[in-house]
């Protein structure tokens, strides 16, 4: 049976093992993040019969600009960008 002592010096090791880890800085910018992506999107890349295409480009268009407005740090998160490239 560990003591109470045992778990609070394994538990104080832990938190200061995450303590020291830093997420380095964002390079890029969001809008700069958004031309790197081609947003806003003005055409689409697939055919389409429909009258407007990019369907949910004006609901992106709102909640980017919601979300600058809106939070003190917005940053943009490149660490998953190979991840997710196409």
């Amino acid at each position: 049976v560990k003591s109470i002592e045992r778990n609070l010096a394994e538990a104080n090791l832990s938190l200061n093992r995450h303590a020291t880890l830093t997420t380095p800085a964002p390079t890029l910018s969001v809008e700069e993040m958004e031309v790197t992506n081609g947003m806003p999107w003005s055409d689409t890349i697939g055919e389409s019969d429909h009258p407007d295409p990019l369907l949910y480009m004006p609901f992106w268009e709102w909640q980017l600009e919601h979300m600058k407005s809106s939070l003190t740090n917005l940053q943009t998160d490149e660490s998953s960008l190979a991840d997710f490239g196409y």
